[in-house]
């Protein structure tokens, strides 16, 4: 199986960026896209790496999630 690339084009800058994870080593599955930011659902494959990167109170609002009666939890990642 191939990785997943992704193709971001900056129509200000008439550039295109390709990657396959965030700095943090996060693959961010589109779900939904605007002009500078990526929104997705939460997903415990990237969860590790996401603990690194959230606050504390964040991190406690995940760990007391109950995915089978709690709604998902959206997560953006802003493009920079």
């Amino acid at each position: 199986i191939g990785l997943i690339k992704y193709v971001l084009y900056n129509k200000l800058e008439n550039t295109y960026k390709v990657f396959g994870n965030t700095t943090e080593g996060v693959s961010p599955y589109f779900n939904f896209t605007s002009n500078n930011s990526i929104i997705n659902t939460y997903n415990d494959k990237n969860d590790e790496i996401l603990k690194k990167i959230l606050s504390e109170k964040q991190k406690k609002i995940i760990e007391s999630h109950d995915p089978n009666n709690d709604n998902p939890f959206l997560v953006i990642y802003h493009i920079k």
